[in-house]
């Protein structure tokens, strides 16, 4: 009887272990991971999330141009999936800890644990010499789409376009570093925001906005647009700069909520709240989640998220060409998605 007992509770206990106390299938205390994605008109490889990536454990995801990475569990395996531009979403192990990952258009880059990064996808994107030195911390590289940025000490950015070489010298800390489709952005200690051309001989620094909160993830640039999260105690204030006709530029009316990071693609933006809720913004001639329609674009509610994820907890949200990913887990396993048909039921 006794050793019946102690099967009894010694299997109560690897269950507990395995699939943890809400129900979900568990790795080592971590929970089963789930990825998003919408828009696209027509039928395009990024709306299939490859059943090793979706419903398996990611740690973290990337959003390029046209394609996605999910860095998993292991820290090392780094996957793709999307548009298959020369190897982009190629399948990489290097061997080591992955520090961070960046997508930019029809190339993809992975920063190390010793300081260097490697490259896949476009060659005109690779540069042809080995790139070391860059500050071991996620947001040190970003890939945009015709250029790349690696940070090589708390005020310098290496920059790489078309095989030409710039080193950029700040006057204060970077926090952040964005790269849009042409120009690119840092964030700076004090709340600074530096605006570059790299396609320049000599890029000049430009002094863009101030009063910016000094995070990572308070700037994003997109194709022609980018947004910024200013240092309001009493209010999440974003502002919006568009480079098009038509596009709107000013300050976004004042979220209730705790904004964690913002995301920028084609005309549209993403802003992830810290209590695992997202919502949406942009031009209405573009894809986007459910929403609700206003005045030629579009607004998601922030208190009520899409109803494909109420109860699931937003990790990290991205936006690349017309389409956007939701990189989430489930905060119940009894949950039914009945707006999404490339997700897991369950």
């Amino acid at each position: 009887m006794k050793t019946i007992i102690r099967y009894l509770v010694l299997s109560i206990f690897v269950s507990l272990l395995l699939f943890g106390y809400s129900g979900q299938a568990q790795v080592g205390g971590m929970k089963k991971t789930y990825i998003a994605v919408w828009g696209s008109a027509v039928p395009d490889p990024i709306l299939n999330v490859p059943t090793d990536i979706n419903g398996s454990y990611v740690v973290d995801i990337a959003v390029g141009h046209m394609h996605a990475l999910a860095l998993m569990s292991d820290r090392m395996t780094i996957k793709g999936w999307g548009n298959a531009f020369v190897n982009s979403i190629a399948t990489q192990n290097f061997g080591q800890v992955v520090i961070d990952m960046s997508a930019g258009q029809g190339y993809s880059m992975a920063l190390l644990a010793d300081g260097s990064v490697r490259f896949w996808g476009d060659p005109m994107k690779i540069p042809p010499m080995p790139v070391t030195g860059v500050v071991p911390e996620p947001g040190a590289i970003e890939a945009g789409n015709l250029h790349w940025l690696v940070q090589t000490s708390d005020t310098t950015v290496y920059e790489y376009l078309a095989g030409s070489f710039h080193t950029l010298t700040f006057p204060l800390p970077i926090v952040d570093l964005e790269a849009g489709f042409k120009l690119s952005l840092a964030l700076l200690a004090d709340g600074s925001v530096y605006q570059w051309d790299p396609e320049l001989a000599a890029p000049i620094l430009t002094k863009k906005l101030v009063g910016v909160r000094a995070e990572k993830g308070a700037i994003a640039f997109g194709d022609d647009h980018f947004v910024a999260l200013m240092n309001n105690p009493t209010a999440n204030v974003v502002y919006e700069e568009s480079f098009y006709s038509g596009g709107f530029t000013g300050f976004r009316q004042p979220f209730n909520k705790q904004i964690k990071e913002l995301s920028a693609g084609t005309r549209s933006s993403l802003a992830l709240f810290r209590d695992g809720t997202f919502t949406g913004w942009g031009d209405s001639g573009f894809y986007h989640p459910p929403s609700t329609w206003l005045n030629g674009g579009w607004f998601l509610s922030e208190s009520v998220p899409p109803v494909w994820l109420n109860k699931a907890r937003v990790l990290e949200v991205g936006a690349g060409v017309n389409f956007g990913v939701v990189f989430y887990t489930l905060d119940s396993p009894a949950r039914r998605f009945s707006m999404m048909p490339n997700h897991p039921q369950g």
